[in-house]
Parts: C-alpha cells; sequence; structure tokens
C-alpha cells in the first residue's frame, strides 16, 4: 500500500514527506525531526555543480541528487542549534542508516539514503514545466560562471605579469561565455600552451620582462595566436586551425 504525501514548498521547490514518518525513530525527538527535514530540504532535487572556496582558490563540486554540501558552522546558523548538536545529532542520522557523509578538508557532502526511493522525479504536484526550465537554466548558468572562474584562475596563475586583475577577468569571462563546453576546454588548453611558450620568448624575456603586455592587452588582441621565437629559433603558432567556424573569433 502507498503512504500517504504531503508536499513542503521551499523557494518554489518541493519535497515528499510521506505519513509514515510520524512511525519512524527520527519523529519521537524533534530535534533529530527538525535536522532531519532540513537535510531532505537541503537536498539536490537533480544533479549539479557548485562552487566551493577552498583555501586561496575554488573547487568545481559535482553533486548527485540527494546530495548537498555541509559545513558544521553554517548549519548552525541555519538550524538555530549549537554546533555541536547540530554535529551529535547528524551523527545520529548517519548511525541509524538515514544518511551518509563524505568529508573532506574544506566540507563533507551528505547523501540522503534511498533518495531515488522517496523522492520521485515526477511525483504528482510537482513545479510546472517552466519553472523546471527556468530553474534548469540557472543551475547552467551558475556552473558556466563557476568554472569561467576556475579557467580564469588558471590563466592568471600562469600569466607572468599581474596587472589589472580586475580588467583581465572581465575580458576573459567575456570571451569564454560565448563558448561551449568543449570549446572553452580547448581555448583554455591553447591560451595556457601560449603562455608556456611565450614566456620562454625573446621579447618577454627581455629586460627583466619589461615588454611583456599586460594581461587586458593581451587577451583582448588574441594573443595566444601570435607566432613567437623560441630559443630553436622555429616559429610556433597557437591559433585554432581555419578549418571550422565554430572557432573562430573568440574575441570581444
Amino acid at each position: 500500500m502507498v503512504s500517504a504525501q504531503i508536499e513542503l514548498d521551499l523557494n518554489g521547490g518541493w519535497i515528499r514527506l510521506y505519513r509514515k514518518t510520524i512511525q519512524s525513530d527520527v519523529f519521537q525527538n524533534p530535534v533529530i525531526f527538525k535536522v532531519w527535514i532540513w537535510c531532505l530540504l537541503k537536498a539536490n532535487h537533480e544533479g549539479r555543480s557548485v562552487c566551493v572556496r577552498t583555501g586561496r582558490g575554488e573547487t568545481l563540486v559535482s553533486l548527485q541528487p540527494g546530495q548537498f554540501l555541509y559545513g558544521r558552522k553554517s548549519a548552525s546558523k541555519e538550524l538555530n542549534l549549537p554546533e555541536s548538536t547540530v554535529r551529535d545529532v547528524m551523527a545520529r542520522l548517519r548511525k541509524m542508516g538515514n544518511l551518509t557523509i563524505f568529508p573532506d578538508s574544506h566540507y563533507s557532502t551528505i547523501s540522503i539514503s534511498k533518495w531515488s526511493d522517496y523522492q520521485a522525479k515526477n511525483p504528482t504536484g510537482n513545479p510546472t514545466d517552466n519553472r523546471q526550465a527556468t530553474d534548469t537554466n540557472k543551475n547552467v548558468k551558475k556552473r558556466v560562471a563557476c568554472a569561467n572562474d576556475e579557467s580564469f584562475t588558471r590563466f592568471w596563475d600562469t600569466y607572468p605579469k599581474k596587472v589589472n586583475k580586475a580588467g583581465a577577468r572581465k575580458i576573459f569571462v567575456t570571451i569564454f561565455k560565448k563558448l561551449t563546453p568543449e570549446q572553452s576546454d580547448q581555448l583554455l588548453t591553447t591560451i595556457l600552451n601560449a603562455l608556456k611558450n611565450q614566456k620562454h620568448s625573446g621579447q618577454w624575456q627581455k629586460d627583466n620582462g619589461q615588454y611583456i603586455p599586460h594581461p587586458t592587452t593581451w587577451l583582448r588582441g588574441e594573443r595566444w595566436n601570435d607566432d613567437v621565437q623560441i630559443q630553436n629559433s622555429k616559429s610556433v603558432g597557437y591559433g585554432f586551425s581555419n578549418t571550422s567556424d565554430n572557432q573562430k573569433g573568440f574575441g570581444l
């Protein structure tokens, strides 16, 4: 017999809550029940990627349906409970088999047990198709923005002249936001390879790097396509071939 259910709305989203929850051990303790509902509401309803600050940089973390990132301090603020209580309750829920905790040095990933069994993808009363499409588009934009930030960090760490980082980021993002993920990966590889070799060019090494262009100038001029003379005096090109229109015109 299928259990009856109610659905809770949260910022346009929802979860399934079964009446048989009343008979569970979780329901007998109000604090544990509160934390458990919080976990259900925090869990992602579909796979997505999120940016996480790790030290000086950022990491792109992939989450599956039924998973969410967890930090004891932020959870304590959201739940209005002491950190020690949050820690103990999460450990209790893990021991009861309600969830699994995957710890990391900077964060933990929580995975709700049997998410696909109890939180079906298309139950009665699900959001409209338009809302789902809007949510999906927002998630895509967030993933693209995060990926571009990560790519820019790699570019900036490689570029030898650290001048006008904000301006360089703006131009970099403008270039990359036009591209598909595959084109972005290809262009980033081209840029990093170009920088690796241009660092050893006579022009960039002359007078302690005095003639290295500012990163904004380098990006705006698509200087990864330059032919440079390296120590073996061979001319090396870094541009895309002209065989595909999709690989042309990455500039502003």
